[in-house]
């Protein structure tokens, strides 16, 4: 959280940046998280595989200053916290440890495969392609 407002800014001058995977990033604990991200980043359409829809914008334009305000009390907050926090050292090879880069790779990998299955679904819901002349043959002969 305590980096999350300046990563999102450093996004807003990516203007074809359209999808955005937030999945597994710790920022996206704190419950105004999305609406945040959409108000912020109005050129994308899709956050963590979600279609962005104009409710969503609209909710999340309502509330932004307070978002802001909070976001804003929870780096204070978090600053404080690891300032006054002993030195952790993290055992980067630990396969339980959360957020690795592996985890994340996984979690991309899975959420693709989610997508590739629903559009095949959608796909497969199409009505078909039809021959009429092919069909008017083959029931005439």
């Amino acid at each position: 959280v305590d980096e999350f407002r300046i990563s999102i800014e450093n996004l807003k001058q990516n203007l074809h940046l359209k999808e955005l995977y937030l999945v597994g990033n710790p920022a996206t604990d704190w419950e105004g998280s999305r609406e945040y991200v959409i108000a912020k980043l109005p050129q994308i359409s899709k956050l963590d595989g979600k279609e962005i829809i104009k409710s969503d914008r609209i909710r999340a334009a309502q509330g932004h200053e307070l978002r802001c305000k909070q976001l804003e009390e929870l780096e204070k907050q978090k600053k404080k916290e690891i300032a006054s926090r002993e030195p952790v050292k993290v055992d980067l090879n630990d396969e339980g440890a959360p957020y690795t880069p592996e985890l994340r790779t996984e979690m991309y990998r899975e959420m693709a495969e989610e997508k590739s299955e629903k559009e095949q679904r959608e796909k497969d819901r199409l009505p078909r392609e039809r021959n009429y002349e092919k069909e008017h043959k083959d029931a005439v002969m």
